[in-house]
């Protein structure tokens, strides 16, 4: 048979594969789940732009085949909303959450599974904004579905660990464990104990622990949490230099700091050469090394790494956001400690402006910047602005957490002794009188 013949068989063979594929491909891009997959797939590997320009684009063609009031819309405007958490742009996903909400509760108000999602992410939100109650009543809204529903026991274990991350806010460490051993419980239930889901709980169990002063038992669970992914991963993953991190924090608590340079050290080997040197996880422990340095007092140091991570942060972030007004704020302690008043004040202001921007004036995060503020005109001898500062942040502390709280206390005392400074003794045992 001549090649012309040959030919004459195979072209059109392969025009119809051609033609098969080409439609095929029609289908899966016209494909609404398509979007969704995509940007499920994203998700999962941190790529939370990409995420987003999926999720969007999936938003779209459903709300075109179903309608605006469908269940896949209000499934698609719900995994908006969750990366949209992830990207600290929490009154849109809050919005969404909302008018997802709205659809299910008009067209399907038993499909418990989407309505549990919203309730998990509306508690994550407030949790974010310091509105503590109101986090634990939607987490507690979830909890209430799942013991209807037969929803996903890693569903209800992640839950169980947002859930004590509002107690570790509130400085509750005892209920933060409590709660942290139900998500691990469940865990293992489900994974056994060799499972990424087991380190991570073992690693927010440990700063639980932390918080509480046990630091022996923190340093038991990060080791736990470090065998798991040593196991999984090996010695140069990641999620290792995340377990150094941590480890330095507990050992930092203890004032181990040589200790805990020495891991900062090996995390910052790890993530310069999985991420580089500008990449966002490698500011974070740029900065967690400066806050070590600054309190052995080797400021110039701090400065240093804090001046690192700022440049990273400032262009993934922006200005305006909570993590570059924590290096601020960071850098105004350095220069506080240097003695640089001038300095100092300029960063926390810096830091306040972005707070009150981002959160509102009663945010615990504001509160913490005007005491910051009082204690840079305390050491001042600037008595009238260290007084005027610490009533504000008086006032929003005990809004946050009521005046039974430690921190609302403290605040009492300090108060009390500015009062004593400005020879007001009156006032001062009516401050010391609160702090009881």
């Amino acid at each position: 048979m001549s090649l012309s013949n040959i030919l004459i068989f195979i072209v059109p063979g392969i025009i119809i594969i051609l033609f098969l594929l080409i439609l095929l491909t029609i289908r899966i891009l016209f494909n609404p789940a398509y979007y969704s997959h995509a940007g499920n797939s994203r998700l999962e590997k941190g790529l939370y732009s990409e995420a987003l320009e999926y999720f969007y684009k999936a938003l779209k063609k459903n709300t075109k085949t179903y309608g605006e009031n469908s269940l896949e819309v209000a499934e698609c405007k719900v995994n908006l909303a969750n990366v949209l958490i992830f990207k600290n742009r929490d009154n849109e996903a809050f919005e969404l959450l909302t008018s997802a909400l709205k659809i299910i509760n008009v067209i399907n108000p038993d499909h418990n599974s989407i309505t549990a999602s919203i309730y998990n992410y509306m508690g994550v939100i407030y949790s974010k904004r310091d509105k503590h109650n109101n986090a634990i009543e939607y987490f507690n809204k979830f909890m209430d579905i799942a013991k209807k529903e037969s929803l996903n026991p890693a569903s209800i274990a992640s839950v169980y660990n947002n859930i004590a991350q509002v107690y570790f806010k509130l400085e509750q460490p005892e209920k933060a464990i409590e709660t942290h051993n139900k998500a691990l419980e469940l865990y293992e239930n489900i994974h056994g104990n060799n499972h990424i889901s087991m380190a991570n709980t073992y690693n927010q169990l440990a700063m639980a622990y932390e918080k509480h002063g046990d630091f022996n038992k923190s340093l038991e669970c990060l080791n736990n949490a470090h065998k798991i992914i040593t196991c999984l991963y090996g010695q140069q993953h990641p999620d290792v230099a995340a377990i150094y991190n941590n480890s330095a924090t507990v050992l930092y608590r203890q004032n181990k700091t040589d200790e805990a340079l020495e891991l900062l050290k090996k995390a910052i080997e790890i993530y310069e050469k999985v991420y580089g040197l500008e990449d966002i996880n490698t500011a974070n422990l740029y900065s967690t090394t400066a806050i070590v340095f600054n309190s052995k007092g080797l400021y110039e140091e701090a400065l240093k790494y804090f001046n690192s991570a700022l440049y990273t942060y400032e262009n993934y972030y922006g200005q305006n956001n909570t993590t570059t007004a924590t290096t601020y704020s960071n850098i105004a302690s350095t220069y506080k400690n240097m003695g640089n008043i001038e300095k100092s004040l300029e960063f926390y202001n810096m830091a306040l402006n972005i707070y009150e921007n981002i959160f509102g004036h009663e945010h615990s995060n504001t509160g913490y910047i005007y005491y910051s503020i009082s204690n840079v005109y305390l050491e001042n001898k600037e008595f009238d602005k260290a007084q005027n500062n610490i009533l504000k942040a008086y006032e929003i502390i005990l809004n946050v957490f009521g005046e039974r709280h430690t921190k609302t206390k403290q605040l009492c005392n300090d108060i009390a002794y500015l009062y004593e400074q400005n020879n007001n003794s009156e006032e001062a045992s009516k401050w010391t009188a609160k702090a009881i």
